[in-house]
């Protein structure tokens, strides 16, 4: 007995180490989920927010997509700043991405958001004027991400990082376009 509970605490601990983005893992159930530790705040079985193992600072609202067949196929963590400086969202940005650099490697960049070449006093203004949003994103396999930082007329800092498994949306979408085309 004692080497089922054993067994049991360590497959759960590797669960929590080993684990993806937040300690959540792509592809896994509603009940993987729940007893990796992540609190379900509510929702139910397919959409649910969470506060995970593993949260970021910066970000303080998680929700999670869930299939019942496929699992786990999308985390979507949001977060903001009442009235920051938007030298501080600059900063924000950029030590998230770096955090997403070393796990992920060098980001692609949608528009002029490689501010790399940049001034930063000039990318500071040019976002609190709203001229600019900071975004990025990364392609591994299976895994997207997407990261976007902004800030709206009052001040407030917005942070959106996202993730998705194009594989597992890839089975649902042909699944329920299959089911579809049988109920014509």
């Amino acid at each position: 007995m004692k080497r089922v509970v054993t067994s049991l605490i360590l497959l759960l601990c590797s669960m929590i180490l080993f684990a993806g983005p937040f300690g959540l893992e792509m592809g896994w159930t509603y009940d993987e989920i729940i007893s990796s530790g992540a609190k379900k705040l509510f929702g139910d079985e397919t959409l649910l927010s969470v506060i995970p193992v593993k949260p970021h600072s910066d970000l303080d609202s998680y929700l999670l997509l869930v299939d019942e067949e496929y699992g786990l196929y999308s985390i979507m963590a949001m977060g903001e700043k009442p009235f920051g400086l938007s030298g501080m969202l600059v900063m924000d940005y950029n030590d998230i991405k770096d955090q997403l650099i070393q796990s992920y490697g060098e980001p692609s960049y949608s528009d002029d958001t490689n501010f790399e070449e940049e001034d930063f006093l000039d990318v500071v203004d040019r976002v609190e004027n709203g001229d600019k949003n900071l975004s990025c994103s990364w392609t591994l396999d299976d895994l997207h991400i997407s990261l976007m930082a902004y800030m709206d007329e009052d001040g407030t800092q917005h942070y959106s990082l996202d993730y998705y498994s194009s594989k597992i949306l890839d089975l649902i979408t042909a699944r329920d376009d299959a089911k579809d085309a049988s109920a014509l």
